[in-house]
C-alpha cells in the first residue's frame, strides 16, 4: 500500500508506517519561515496573560524568539489538540497546560471561556482561520494575535509517479496547495485529515469525505488507511 503525506515526515514516522505494511512518501506542499514579532508588540507579549497555540509551528516559532529575547517565565498555556500540546511540553517543559477536547478553533475558544480567560496571546501563522478569534470577540475575550511563522506553497513540487492509495492532509491551506500543484490524482484514493477544518476543506476542494483520527497525530492515521 502506498500513501502520500503532504508534509515532511520523520524517519521514525516512516518506519512506523513501514512496520504496518505501508510505504509512506513525503510530498510536502508548503514551506515555512520564522517571523520576528514587531517592536511595538513587545509590550503585549510581555503581559502575564495566557499563551494560546493552535499549531506546532506556532509553539516552535514563539519559543525561538522567547528564549533569546525575553526573561519572564511562561504563563499558563492553552493548546489545540494533543499534537500541539505535545510541542508545548517539549519546548516549555513544566508550564501549566490546558488542552481543547477537539482539534479546532471553536473547541479551544470554548475552553478559554470555561477557564474564565479575559485576555490571551495567540502565537500564530500569517494565515489563520477565523473561528477562534470570532468566538473570543463574541465572548468578550481580548485575543492578541502575534505572528511567529509564515507558510507558503512550495515553488518546486515533487513528482508523483505512482497513484496513491491514500493522502494525508494537515491543514486547509495544504489541501488547496495540493490541488493547485497536482490537480485531482487518478484513482479512488482515500483522503485522511488531521482534524475537522481540514476535512471540510477536502470536501470543498476534492468533493471527498475524509477520515479523521480520534487523536490528531499522524501515527493515529495508520489505523484509518483501508
Amino acid at each position: 500500500m502506498y500513501v502520500i503525506s503532504t508534509r515532511t515526515e520523520s524517519s521514525k514516522v516512516i518506519q512506523e508506517f513501514k512496520q504496518a505494511g505501508i510505504q509512506l512518501s513525503s510530498v510536502p506542499v508548503r514551506t515555512y519561515s520564522w517571523v520576528t514579532p514587531a517592536p511595538h508588540q513587545k509590550e503585549i507579549i510581555s503581559r502575564p496573560v495566557p499563551w494560546v497555540f493552535t499549531s506546532k509551528k506556532g509553539v516552535e516559532g514563539w519559543f525561538r524568539y522567547h528564549k533569546e529575547h525575553l526573561s519572564q517565565e511562561a504563563p499558563v498555556q492553552f493548546a489545540i489538540g494533543p499534537s500541539t500540546a505535545e510541542a508545548c511540553r517539549q519546548y516549555f517543559k513544566n508550564v501549566p497546560l490546558r488542552v481543547s477536547e477537539e482539534a479546532y478553533g471553536g473547541s479551544l475558544g470554548t475552553l478559554l471561556q470555561q477557564s474564565k480567560v479575559t485576555e490571551a496571546i495567540h502565537f500564530c501563522g500569517c494565515k489563520r482561520r477565523k473561528e477562534l478569534k470570532e468566538l473570543c470577540v463574541s465572548s468578550g475575550i481580548l485575543l492578541h494575535e502575534i505572528e511567529v511563522y509564515c507558510g507558503k506553497r512550495v515553488e518546486k513540487k515533487k513528482e508523483i509517479d505512482v497513484a496513491p492509495d491514500a493522502v494525508l492532509f494537515f491543514s486547509p491551506e495544504g489541501v488547496l496547495d495540493f490541488k493547485i500543484l497536482y490537480g485531482t490524482l487518478p484513482g479512488n484514493w482515500q483522503a485522511i485529515a488531521i482534524g475537522k477544518t481540514t476535512s471540510e476543506a477536502i470536501k470543498q476542494v476534492f468533493s471527498k469525505d475524509a477520515c479523521i483520527p480520534e487523536v490528531p497525530r499522524v501515527e493515529e492515521m495508520i489505523s484509518l488507511i483501508k
